[in-house]
């Protein structure tokens, strides 16, 4: 194929790596005119038309394109440089000669068949590409009828997603590291191999040519000049570049990250005493530079580091100071003594944010009166759960990238959660020089991907290979797991209600969304709709309250048609704006409108938020609500404010009243309410639960009695030395109270852990689960079983309501079936039948398909996520 140009494309980058050949210049094509034209444009990297495709090319290709079944790498092929062709625009039509293409083309293998009989009215016919990048070639298909093809080895959409998978495939043969004497416990060989790339990334990087060599960049010599080229942006440098000490540790759950950190740490204590060690004639550094590994976690994580390092390695080896509570050391002199500092997301976070100074905040002071974490330069960072750090934007995110250390560790089974974005997050976290700059990823990763660009695939994985290592449970001899879905009918009087409540659902959607779009008020009447209904499901009328309000008894459900409409007060009265965030919450809409963030308060840097004693909490920002219902972060909001329009009656200081939403067009108020750290203590009561507690209960629901007959079989199954043990997981600490209620009835004994726990509160729960012998069962928060337990005494676990985050199911199960369970685990999951659960897992089985969509068409418009909403919400209703 060959493009007829009237000008030269430019390659990118511009240099001089071939002086007599041009190299190989990346291009995309544009069809023009639709239907059957086969006018299609080749562009150059910049975006600018140079020339058309011939027309025997496009014959074949557009309807390829046009019915979306492929994609295409499509490349200017090298050709020998002429004096007078220089790129630019054209000269008086002196560029006649067509230019030579290639294009490798690339789909899901289902579309393969639909694909050869566009090939086969067209005389079309596709060869085996030179080189396939690494991903998997799929043979043509051969008929008699039909010309082979080269159908796609992966669509773009999924390509992240694939290349965690490769890089699962690429570590089978890494060496074993023995671990320092002083671990006592011996590692498996998953392990040692781990610690070995661990200490392999902590050393000075390759840059030869040698095989094996994941480095991005390369040496080469230029007469007596050593220079270095990186091998994604062919830039080229006389400077060595700055060493990356570190990388990503993306072990799936359960193969024993946090054991391999400690090894690594222990293993490294002569040089992080090195590393601290004043150098003789040095001026003092800006930052004290510190012998110690700090690790940042969530808080349910902390106690689990504590345990894990006093089982693992032998007494006296490590010096741990936990960096938490109210009276914690700020002495950096005694800090820096410490050989681990273990700590949270939200002290480290929260500090950073009280002591910002400089130009709008930008800076971190390193003053005397600053965070302590702000003047040490520590011998090493850990993130444990790294993908909490998300969008730059965020202080949580702020405050981690402004940490200084000379080793830096990203631990997460789940580096990517929804977008490319969290990848770059962690480039910049781990400082990956040039593309931890925000122009050299966009131009080189996060544009060409948004393009479909095959070729800014192989360039991030180029990037993820050079620093990350990732195994998937295969890896190790776990015992089996068995997962069981149980359906369950409603009792006549729960599926009465239940049927009434959908009808009214259903009425409601259809009347809020005649429209075509859902915000505002009508938003939250679909919320609370849905809400109702999973209510209902779990526990029948026992959780909806007397008036089926949303879980709220009458006097104190959301009024929303009522609201005062006070043009120069918030939106909604306080207590409203946090029962709707509540509301987002349950649902799974706890997500920053603008930059994607979580917004929950376990995905915040609130200060004191998780300190040890409740008397000393204090309520902090964590997002704002928007009268059209768009919730955001506490970054975002007030520059969404910004963006009003002011085309109306404005307040006596110039700000408007009203104005039109940037994201959905409404003219509502501008006027952004507060959504604060304390909302689920003080102003979001659960009025039932109270109620419930008095001596009203009316008995368990049809669920609550599947989980008492399982648990009892269990208990008589159950041996002195074969203890069967079981974790319920439930996201209602409403719920979970009546099922307190049911186990205490059936004598069952049982312990405890929700969010609302201290870190001291949650140590004792689990050391009483593991070791008491007569408690069979933990009762968890599934927000609060997710992160960083470790529920191996369990062989056991239920799931009593689906959740609309499939990822967070999974994780709380993952505590159970890990590194270190050596009974078979038995999984449960119940549902009610024909229900709105049923709807929710299909959801989450959509979701789990299209869990990369933000990646592969970019940042959605307001009209896009709506409509998308709309057809997310007419599923679950219909």
């Amino acid at each position: 194929m060959y493009v007829t140009a009237h000008s030269l494309p430019a390659p990118i980058p511009l240099d001089d790596r071939f002086p007599t050949h041009w190299p190989r210049i990346p291009v995309s094509l544009e069809c023009h005119g639709g239907g059957s034209s086969l006018c299609v444009g080749v562009m150059d990297p910049f975006g600018k038309e140079f020339g058309s495709l011939d027309t025997n090319s496009a014959r074949v290709l557009v309807p390829l394109l046009e019915r979306n079944l492929v994609r295409l790498q499509t490349i200017v092929l090298p050709r020998k440089k002429q004096p007078d062709h220089l790129p630019g625009p054209e000269t008086d039509g002196k560029y006649k000669t067509p230019l030579e293409m290639q294009a490798n083309v690339y789909g899901p293998v289902m579309n393969m068949a639909a694909v050869a009989q566009v090939l086969a009215g067209k005389n079309g016919r596709l060869k085996k590409p030179s080189q396939t990048d690494g991903l998997e070639y799929v043979p043509p298909m051969a008929t008699s009828s039909r010309p082979q093809i080269q159908p796609a080895q992966v669509d773009a959409e999924a390509a992240v997603f694939t290349m965690l998978e490769e890089l699962q495939k690429q570590v089978e043969n890494l060496p074993n590291a023995e671990a320092d004497p002083r671990i006592i416990t011996p590692l498996l060989k998953h392990q040692k191999q781990g610690l070995y790339f661990m200490m392999t990334k902590e050393r000075d990087r390759d840059y030869t040519h040698s095989q094996g060599n994941t480095s991005l960049w390369r040496s080469f010599g230029n007469g007596s000049r050593e220079m270095y080229e990186n091998v994604v942006t062919y830039e080229k440098v006389e400077k060595k570049p700055d060493e990356v000490y570190g990388g990503i540790l993306a072990d799936v759950m359960g193969l024993g990250k946090t054991l391999q950190v400690i090894c690594l740490i222990v293993g490294t204590l002569d040089a992080a005493a090195t590393f601290a060690a004043p150098v003789e004639g040095e001026r003092p550094p800006r930052r004290r530079r510190a012998k110690t590994t700090l690790v940042v976690s969530p808080l349910s994580t902390i106690g689990n580091w504590e345990g894990q390092i006093k089982e693992h390695v032998k007494f006296g080896t490590l010096s741990v100071y936990v960096y938490h509570g109210p009276r914690r050391e700020f002495n950096i002199e005694k800090l820096s003594q410490y050989d681990v500092i273990l700590t949270t997301y939200q002290i480290a976070g929260g500090e950073f944010g009280k002591h910002m100074t400089g130009s709008g905040g930008g800076g971190a002071s390193t003053s005397k009166s600053s965070s302590p974490f702000q003047r040490l330069h520590f011998f090493r960072i850990v993130l444990d759960e790294a993908h909490m750090i998300r969008s730059p934007s965020i202080l949580l995110t702020r405050a981690m990238l402004s940490l200084n250390a000379q080793r830096r560790w990203a631990v997460t089974g789940t580096p990517i959660q929804n977008r490319l974005g969290d990848i770059a997050t962690l480039v910049k976290f781990l400082r990956i020089a040039p593309f931890d700059d925000n122009t050299i990823w966009n131009k080189h990763i996060a544009a060409p991907f948004k393009n479909a660009n095959i070729e800014s695939i192989t360039n991030l994985r180029r990037i993820l290979h050079s620093v990350t290592l990732r195994r998937a449970k295969g890896t190790i001899d776990l015992p089996p797991r068995k997962d069981e879905v149980v359906f369950l009918d409603f009792s006549s009087s729960e599926q009465q209600l239940y049927d009434a409540t959908m009808r009214m659902s259903r009425l409601t959607l259809d009347l809020v969304t005649k429209e075509g779009r859902i915000a505002g008020r009508d938003y939250v009447h679909v919320l609370q709709s849905i809400l109702r209904l999973r209510l209902i499901c779990a526990h029948g009328s026992e959780l909806v309250g007397e008036s089926d309000t949303a879980g709220i008894t009458s006097s104190h459900a959301i009024n929303v048609d009522d609201i005062e409409d006070n043009s120069k007060s918030p939106p909604w009265s306080v207590k409203d704006g946090y029962q709707i965030f509540r509301l987002m919450c349950d649902a799974n809409e706890d997500i920053c409108a603008l930059c994607e963030a979580k917004v929950g308060i376990n995905s915040t840097a609130g200060g004191a938020s998780d300190e040890d004693s409740s008397s000393n909490k204090k309520a902090v920002v964590i997002g704002h609500l928007t009268a059209c219902t768009h919730l955001l972060c506490k970054t975002c909001g007030p520059r969404f404010a910004e963006e009003f329009d002011n085309d109306s009656t404005s307040a006596e200081g110039g700000k408007p009243l009203r104005g039109h939403c940037p994201l959905c067009g409404a003219y509502v108020k501008t006027a952004l309410l507060d959504i604060k750290s304390d909302y689920h203590e003080d102003l979001v009561e659960d009025l039932p639960r109270k109620k419930k507690l008095k001596g009203k209960y009316g008995g368990p629901s049809t669920k609550v009695k599947a989980l008492i007959s399982s648990l009892l079989e269990n208990k008589k199954a159950s041996t002195a030395r074969n203890p069967i043990k079981s974790v319920v997981f439930s996201c209602w600490t409403s719920h979970m109270d009546l099922i307190e209620i049911a186990f205490k009835d059936h004598g069952i004994t049982f312990v405890r852990l929700d969010g609302t726990m201290t870190r001291t509160q949650r140590n004792r729960v689990m050391e009483d689960f593991e070791k008491a012998p007569e408690i069979s069962v933990i009762l968890i928060s599934i927000m609060a079983g997710g992160l960083g337990l470790n529920l191996t005494a369990a062989c056991k676990a239920y799931v009593m309501e689906p959740q609309f985050n499939p990822a967070a199911e999974a994780q709380a199960i993952d505590r159970v079936h890990r590194l270190g369970q050596t009974r078979p685990v038995t999984t449960t999951r119940y549902i009610m039948r024909d229900s709105f659960e049923m709807k929710i897992v299909e959801l989450q089985k959509k979701k789990t398909e299209l869990a990369n969509l933000s990646m592969s068409t970019g940042k959605l418009s307001g009209k896009e996520a709506m409509s998308k909403k709309l057809e997310d919400l007419k599923t679950l209703f219909r």
